[in-house]
């Protein structure tokens, strides 16, 4: 998947953009997550480490991976996993405000292993 994205708002879109997939993970395993109150802007690593109980009981484990991404196990069985995106600055020539000119396309790699 590729998003367009401001520069200034890199992390806040990167964030956001995982926080869905996270959802859109739990939901299609057909986990209840209307209780959790998560909004798409929310910092998801730590509104997990809150559920993890939740968790749990759907045998489900989400794990920050040391290179900046996420991890699902199922039954400790790695079932998506979200690795860090790359970036490629891209230059608007037709605009004529040079703070406006450069943007970054942000290119996700996403591995998901259930049905």
């Amino acid at each position: 998947m590729v998003v367009i994205l401001d520069r200034s708002k890199q992390r806040e879109i990167e964030n956001e953009e995982k926080s869905k997939w996270i959802l859109s993970v739990l939901q299609r395993l057909g986990i209840p997550t209307e209780d959790w109150k998560i909004t798409g802007a929310d910092q998801m690593m730590p509104i997990l480490r809150k559920i993890r109980n939740d968790l749990q009981k759907f045998d489900l484990q989400i794990l920050d991976n040391s290179n900046c991404g996420i991890d699902i196990y199922f039954k400790d069985s790695l079932i998506a996993a979200w690795k860090k995106p790359t970036y490629i600055l891209k230059e608007n020539k037709k605009e004529k405000d040079s703070r406006f000119r450069y943007y970054l396309e942000m290119h996700t790699d996403i591995v998901e292993n259930f049905k």
